[in-house]
């Protein structure tokens, strides 16, 4: 009853899931009562999808000190088109504007939309002068309101992809009725994609408490868990899945005089 075991390499992260499925010989592995493929099963399915994209995406491509970037409209009321164009133009601003700073601009944006009344525009952002950011905006909307925090040094961005496909929800809800077919979030085109590696494992090495190789940490959630696990929601194959982070080597101490 062997199961397939899937592992990426972004950034400082190494992701292992650990899942079995009707493609490979699955008999006797634990599988949910109630299942099947109704609406509610594939839009879960979809979510887990594209935070899986957007996290390795992340982990990948950005790090400490790189922005998390809100664009903020204010009281200004503004319709969907409206929103979608503003995204554009701003684009086309930033690009110019980081050019001209000697900065490669490297991006992921998700548009929230969920109360029309207030919509924000999230990006990640390679780390640049902050200046150049609000100017930017304003030059899109005229009285610009930006929020920005840096990432944090944990090289696991899970939490912010997460945070990223839910409050994009409402945008890809509209981009469905609209007939648009559109991914959850935009991203520059010089970024790195990490490529999934797959091999079939004998399941005898199914172990409930993983351990993190040589150099890594297993990443603790928010509840204080180093894995998660569950049943698939159309198949209802059990699955498994762990983080391993890179443990930053200590800095030389430089010796001298105080």
């Amino acid at each position: 009853m062997p199961y397939v075991k899937r592992t990426v390499v972004a950034g400082k992260v190494i992701e292992t899931k650990k899942e079995f499925t009707p493609r490979i010989h699955t008999k006797g592995a634990k599988r949910a009562r109630n299942f099947g493929n109704t609406e509610e099963a594939q839009q879960k399915v979809n979510k887990r999808k594209a935070e899986e994209k957007l996290r390795w995406l992340l982990n990948a491509n950005f790090s400490e000190n790189d922005l998390h970037v809100v664009l903020h409209y204010g009281d200004k009321p503004q319709d969907f088109e409206q929103i979608e164009e503003d995204a554009r133009k701003f684009l086309t601003v930033l690009k110019r504007e980081t050019k001209k700073a000697g900065t490669v601009l490297k991006y992921v944006l998700a548009i929230e939309t969920k109360r029309m009344s207030n919509p924000h525009i999230h990006m990640v952002l390679n780390d640049m002068d902050a200046k150049i950011i609000k100017d930017s905006w304003k030059k899109v909307i005229g009285n610009a309101y930006v929020s920005i925090t840096m990432l944090d040094d944990r090289g696991n961005h899970a939490d912010l992809a997460a945070y990223f496909i839910k409050e994009s929800k409402s945008t890809a809800k509209r981009w469905k009725e609209g007939k648009k077919h559109k991914k959850r979030f935009w991203c520059s085109q010089n970024l790195i994609h990490p490529e999934p590696v797959y091999e079939v494992v004998p399941a005898k090495a199914w172990k409930k408490e993983p351990k993190a190789r040589a150099g890594f940490a297993l990443y603790k959630n928010k509840e204080g868990e180093t894995f998660r696990s569950g049943f698939h929601e159309i198949s209802g194959y059990e699955w498994m899945e762990y983080f391993e982070v890179e443990i930053p080597k200590p800095k030389p101490i430089r010796k001298g005089r105080f």
